[in-house]
This record gives C-alpha cells, sequence and structure tokens, in this order.
C-alpha cells in the first residue's frame, strides 16, 4: 500500500491518506519510491488528476496544486524531491514559479524542477534549462515516460534547483 498526500487545490488542509492497492511486481519499485514526494503544479484539473493518480499507482506520495501561489505556499510546509511545473498558468507561470522559489527558498536547491507543458518551441525548453530547470516533459506524455523521468531525477544526488 502507498501513502498519498491529497491536498485540494488552492487549500492547506491537514494531510489526508489514501490507500491503494500495489500489484506485487512492483512492490520493490514502490517501496524505492516511497518518501520521495512530487509535486504537480498545472492548471489544467484534468492534468493534475491523470499525474496524481498515475504517481499514486507507481508509489510516489503526490501533492497538486493549480497554481505559482499554492506551489510556494507548499513549499513552506512541505519539502519535495520533484516539482513537476507546467508553464502557462494565470496568475503566475511557471519561470515566474521557479524565480519566486529560488528568492524565497534559497535552501530548497536539491528540489529537482521538470516542466510538464504543451509549450515546444527550443525557445521554450532554452528558457526553462536558462532559469534552472532540471527537465522539460512535453504534454501530452505516456505514464510509462513520466515515470521513467521521476525515477531518474528522485535517484540522482540533490543537487541544482
Amino acid at each position: 500500500m502507498s501513502d498519498t498526500i491529497l491536498i485540494p487545490d488552492a487549500a492547506l488542509p491537514p494531510r489526508g491518506v489514501i490507500l491503494n492497492a500495489i500489484d506485487p511486481s512492483q512492490q520493490e519499485s514502490i517501496t524505492r519510491r516511497r518518501g520521495k514526494l512530487i509535486f504537480c503544479v498545472d492548471d489544467d484539473h484534468n492534468i493534475r488528476q491523470i499525474v496524481k493518480h498515475s504517481l499514486a499507482e507507481a508509489g510516489y506520495p503526490v501533492l497538486v496544486a493549480r497554481d505559482g501561489p499554492t506551489c510556494l505556499a507548499l513549499l513552506a510546509r512541505y519539502e519535495p524531491r520533484v516539482i513537476l511545473l507546467d508553464i502557462e498558468m494565470p496568475e503566475m507561470d511557471g519561470l515566474q514559479t521557479l524565480l519566486a522559489m529560488r528568492q524565497r527558498f534559497p535552501d530548497r536547491r536539491k528540489t529537482r524542477i521538470v516542466f510538464l507543458t504543451g509549450r515546444r518551441t527550443v525557445a521554450d525548453v532554452m528558457a526553462a534549462r536558462e532559469n534552472g530547470a532540471d527537465d522539460y516533459i512535453i504534454k501530452p506524455f505516456t505514464r510509462a515516460n513520466l515515470i521513467r523521468r521521476l525515477d531518474h531525477w528522485t535517484q540522482m544526488p540533490t543537487t541544482g534547483l
């Protein structure tokens, strides 16, 4: 069974737990992933739900937020290993959120930033990299690719935001 922390969009209630049935053949991977908190920050409710359920089934604890300010509020309370961050969001886009993280939480440089976005130009990828993103995944994405990339970043030594 895996623990999944759920926080409703734009709210910070006490932590909740959902228990999911686990395929015994995946137990080793799930055990390795447990405790490696992932944030998913996206204004699209469907993307948040897909990512949340996919990662929970894979054994990752997940927090979701619909915008940059909510992500920053969560960072004041939790320390994720990876943040999946959309670029196009209202109020504060993904690049602005990343810059605000660097300013407000300089001690969180070990948190990996992976943009998960529909933006696919070379200029978008370069802007993300120049601002400190570790990886860039273009929507639509497959569950297998998302898990593979997260497994990579959660196993890497923790350096750089």
